[in-house]
């Protein structure tokens, strides 16, 4: 009977257990399975577990088990088992010990994992999503916005990589711009040109995204394979990130799970590339536009964070004309703190003159909701004065959240003054327009008036018996010959090409005037619209010029013929001085009486003289007509030349010459010029010198560079007194004293260095010697 109940209660507990939808195993301690019920795998009995599943004896589970058969204590944990065929199970195992060895519970709980994962993963990528677009509210531009969407991924989103690439659509490239998790020496494997049948041309072809659930058993991944493999990235994700709702680029997306994306992700993702793309479109709006004041919230607190901000004044006030907000930029404009301007009564603070028209303004207003009216109003500053304010005024007092009139000013009192300059400036330049006798206009290029002064009209009214009036046709005119039509005609099309110019007109009718006329094309940013024209009387001026040009063209001519003149009478009197030189040279010979011989050398000093003189009106007259001869001179060489035919002259004796030149670069000028000076200086240093010293010298220096010659003549004679400098180059200026002389000498001087671009000065104190500096330009 205990058999019987034994073998009863046997067949009801494995009924039982057969029944259960846990799957019950029996492990003996040679970990073989010695009882499965239904709910486990059959095929598991009487084979070890090592058997069935090879290399068992390494893995965590195995450890719990063995742990659970020595120590006879009971274990639980949850698994994930993979199958033969890949397939993959969660299993809730409860490890018991028995007497036969261990008895494994398990229940398999995968659904009840899979939803677990997909919680997690959802609240991962809301967290993903909501922390993007909490960014997309901070963010200020492109590169910050992509660069949190990039690093949220993988902080938020748990994927394993993020990167975002622009397109080139012209190269057919794409260039990564931002990413996080990809290696630094894998970079350069994201740019570049795009394949043909990968998922970025598809997001491009199809305009949707791409996904990838097992990168693995996906054949056209095959280059991509090892990359994935070796960062246990096995699928991804491409969205389409546009611009206007034109595709861009794409925000790349890469995880560590097959089969990722299902519809519900898909979407939730499709929404967060459109965020982004929002985000997008908000940045190029706001390179291109400024955002205005318009948006008006129906919330309080909005609306005043919106106006307080503002440099403008904005108040509000109820139906009556009662403030009860004035935003704080009133101090500012006007001095007074909120508080203050709101205690004010109504239409106190604007200017008595402005009153009536706000009063009837505001009525017609507040039967109008919403409407808006724009005014230039003065009101009161704190100090006194009145500042010129523009603003509107709008009928909110049915918009919900706000019920009020709407009035915002803006200080205009520099714009008001610079308007009120700006009239004052052109009322002014009209005057001075107006206020001349010089004709000024302006044509368009249809050769039609736009704008004349007033002695222009009064020209045209004395010469053609009425004004032209603005629009009509300038080359019309009645009273113009077709000469003049087709001059005017010419100058208009010159300067609507862009020429400035300016040309000198003779008129013999209707009456003889001669005009300087000016002509500038007018311009409107880069087209030419017409030409501003100005003519001047230049009818005087030019009959005064050639007058003066007749005058001196005479003058020339008398110049000439004096220079001629001179030039013959000097040469002709030079003729009889030089034969009366040769017949007393023979009464100097013939002669013993001492009486004779004296009064000779009175006649040869006289003669001598008068012939100095002539050869300095003829030095004078040549440095006058004659063109320059420019040389190389040896100046050396040309100063021994010069004392070679001075120092046979008596007044010589016992004079010291010292000569020094310094010829660094070679000098060029015209060689007689330079001559005559040279001979001029050197004979007034002989003749001016004083007879009894015994240490009588002249010294000479000269020194050349490339830009001029410098040369001093130095004596110790009687000197020059100060009082006589600033005459002393006057022509016929001559020193009182017993020395001959015609006071022409230092004058030809002066002018033949001024002719040679030099200067000529004198230096001395009475008593102690002259010196001439000379400097000339070196004429290269």
């Amino acid at each position: 009977m205990e058999n019987y109940i034994n073998t009863i209660t046997q067949r009801q507990i494995r009924h039982t257990m057969d029944s259960l939808l846990e799957g019950v195993q029996i492990i003996d301690f040679n970990w073989r399975y010695v009882y499965t019920n239904t709910s486990a795998d059959s095929g598991l009995h009487l084979h070890t577990m090592m058997e069935k599943f090879p290399d068992i004896e390494n893995t965590e589970v195995f450890k719990v088990l063995q742990h659970c058969m020595t120590s006879r204590k009971e274990e639980r944990l949850e698994i994930e088992f993979v199958y033969f065929d890949k397939s993959v199970k969660w299993f809730d195992l409860n490890v018991v010990p028995v007497d036969e060895g261990i008895c494994l519970m398990s229940l398999d709980i995968t659904a009840h994992k899979v939803a677990e994962e997909k919680l997690k993963k959802m609240k991962n990528l809301y967290a993903f999503i909501s922390q993007v677009n909490q960014k997309i509210v901070r963010v200020e531009n492109e590169k910050m916005l992509f660069q949190n969407a990039c690093t949220m991924a993988l902080e938020f989103g748990a994927f394993k990589m993020a990167w975002i690439g622009i397109f080139n659509k012209e190269e057919k490239t794409i260039k990564l711009v931002e990413q996080c998790g990809v290696p630094q020496k894998d970079l350069k494997r994201f740019e570049g040109a795009y394949m043909v049948n990968g998922a970025q041309a598809y997001v491009l072809q199809n305009n949707t995204y791409y996904i990838c659930d097992d990168i693995d058993k996906n054949p056209q991944l095959g280059s991509w394979k090892p990359f994935a493999k070796k960062n246990n990235i096995r699928s991804g994700m491409v969205l389409p990130i546009r611009k206007s709702g034109i595709i861009i680029g794409t925000f790349n997306l890469y995880s560590t799970k097959v089969n990722f994306s299902d519809k519900e992700v898909m979407e939730l993702l499709v929404e967060l590339a459109g965020d982004i793309s929002y985000a997008l479109d908000l940045f190029e709006k706001a390179k291109y536009h400024k955002i205005v004041e318009d948006l008006i919230v129906s919330n309080e607190n909005k609306f005043r964070a919106l106006i307080e901000k503002s440099s403008e004044i904005k108040t509000l006030s109820d139906i009556e004309g009662r403030l009860f907000y004035v935003s704080p930029s009133i101090k500012k404009v006007l001095g007074y703190t909120p508080k203050e301007f709101i205690a004010l009564k109504s239409f106190s603070f604007y200017h008595p003159d402005d009153v009536p028209m706000l009063i009837k303004t505001r009525k017609k207003l507040v039967v109008t909701p919403g409407k808006t009216v724009k005014r230039q109003v003065r009101l009161l500053h704190k100090k006194g004065y009145w500042v010129w304010c523009e603003g509107t005024l709008t009928n909110f007092l049915d918009e919900a959240g706000i019920n009020a009139m709407f009035a915002s000013f803006t200080d205009v009192s520099e714009r008001k003054e610079a308007a009120l300059q700006l009239e004052f400036e052109q009322n002014n330049l009209t005057a001075l327009i107006n206020n001349t006798e010089d004709l000024m206009w302006s044509v368009d290029t249809d050769f039609k008036l736009i704008t004349s002064n007033e002695p222009f009209d009064k020209l045209m009214r004395y010469l053609f018996g009425k004004e032209i009036l603005k629009g009509e046709n300038t080359l019309l005119c009645s009273g113009l010959s077709q000469e003049q039509q087709k001059r005017f005609k010419q100058f208009y099309e010159r300067a609507f090409t862009g020429e400035i110019f300016t040309e000198v007109i003779y008129d013999k009718k209707p009456i003889e005037r001669w005009s300087e006329m000016s002509f500038y094309p007018i311009r409107k940013e880069h087209e030419i619209i017409g030409t501003a024209c100005f003519s001047q009387n230049i009818t005087t001026r030019r009959k005064s010029d050639l007058k003066l040009q007749q005058q001196n063209q005479e003058l020339i001519k008398t110049n000439l013929e004096l220079d001629r003149f001179v030039y013959s009478v000097s040469h002709d009197l030079r003729s009889p001085l030089t034969s009366m030189l040769g017949l007393i040279s023979f009464i100097e010979e013939d002669s013993q009486e001492k009486e004779t011989l004296e009064h000779i050398k009175l006649i040869k000093n006289n003669i001598h003289r008068l012939d100095n003189s002539i050869k300095n009106i003829l030095n004078y007259s040549y440095n006058n007509r004659a063109e320059l001869d420019v040389q190389q001179i040896n100046i050396e060489k040309t100063i021994h030349d010069v004392l070679s035919s001075l120092t046979d002259v008596k007044a010589a004796d016992g004079i010291i010459f010292n000569v020094r030149v310094k010829e660094f670069i070679q000098f060029h000028t015209d060689r007689k010029r330079f001559t005559t000076i040279l001979e001029n200086l050197i004979s007034n240093a002989i003749k001016y010198h004083t007879e009894n010293k015994t240490d009588r010298y002249i010294n000479i220096t000269a020194v050349t560079d490339k830009e001029k010659l410098e040369l001093n003549i130095e004596d110790n004679g009687i000197g020059i007194d100060t009082k006589h400098h600033e005459k002393i180059f006057d022509m016929f200026y001559r020193l009182s004293g017993e020395k001959p002389g015609s006071g022409i000498g230092l004058y030809i001087v002066k002018e033949t260095a001024e002719k040679l671009l030099g200067k000529i000065v004198l230096e001395n104190t009475k008593g102690h010697g002259a010196s001439f500096t000379l400097t000339l330009k070196n004429l290269l």
